[in-house]
């Protein structure tokens, strides 16, 4: 996550998804920016949806408002006004800047994981997704990605993980059944949730004796969000 995609759509999405799964602030939440440096890619540019109140508001009007006074209003771009703003009820925000070297990883993870500790549902937002074989940990571009044995460490720590996943250039159907299988497999779980949206992908691993109350509020999502989410589970 960059300070300079805060409030894009995918910002709007995510914590549209945050906001039902968390059921308002009954559950516990911790989110964990896993924040880098602003650069000069096109990270965040897409805010146009605030400018068409008509056809986005009414997914969650009080979620569209906030975001909309945030950048159209005080023109805030910066992961600290999701706090300032309540955009989440009870929830832990981590506004660490991740570095690359894996001392200062290893460190930034165990301060997280320590003051999350009493949150039921985790977010993790790095900027591409889970981790792949041509960015081993320890290199420059690895603060963009969560690697296994952070996710693997976090689920067995108790926590329900909602992951952010940028696609590929794979066909998406089969990226999201590889990378499900992949999961069940390495975290010995039986369900994994997807929502897709036409830019990215939220991979939710619910606990197991979680997994029915978090289903029922997966199909709110679906409901909700209609043709803009689109909820599948593996």
């Amino acid at each position: 996550m960059k300070n300079k995609s805060f409030g894009d759509i995918n910002d709007y999405k995510k914590y549209g998804i945050l906001r039902i799964l968390s059921d308002s602030g009954k559950i516990r939440t911790g989110v964990c920016w896993m924040l880098t440096e602003d650069n000069n890619e096109n990270d965040g540019k897409f805010t146009s949806y605030l400018e068409k109140p008509t056809k986005w508001r009414k997914y969650d009007p009080l979620l569209f408002d906030a975001l909309h006074y945030s950048l159209n209003t005080v023109n805030t771009r910066n992961v600290e006004a999701a706090e300032e703003l309540k955009l989440i009820d009870n929830t832990y925000y981590f506004t660490k800047v991740l570095q690359h070297k894996n001392p200062e990883r290893e460190e930034y993870f165990n301060d997280f994981d320590t003051n999350a500790a009493n949150c039921d549902l985790i977010f993790f937002d790095p900027d591409n997704g889970i981790e792949v074989n041509s960015c081993p940990s320890g290199r420059k571009n690895s603060p963009k990605y969560l690697y296994w044995e952070e996710i693997i460490k976090c689920y067995e720590a108790g926590h329900s993980l909602l992951i952010y996943q940028h696609f590929p250039r794979i066909e998406r159907k089969l990226f999201i059944s590889q990378i499900s299988e992949n999961i069940k497999a390495k975290l010995d779980v039986d369900t994994v949730i997807n929502f897709q949206t036409s830019n990215v992908l939220f991979i939710f691993i619910p606990q197991t004796n979680m997994k029915e109350y978090y289903l029922e509020n997966s199909r709110k999502v679906e409901h909700t969000w209609k043709d803009e989410i689109k909820l599948s589970t593996v």
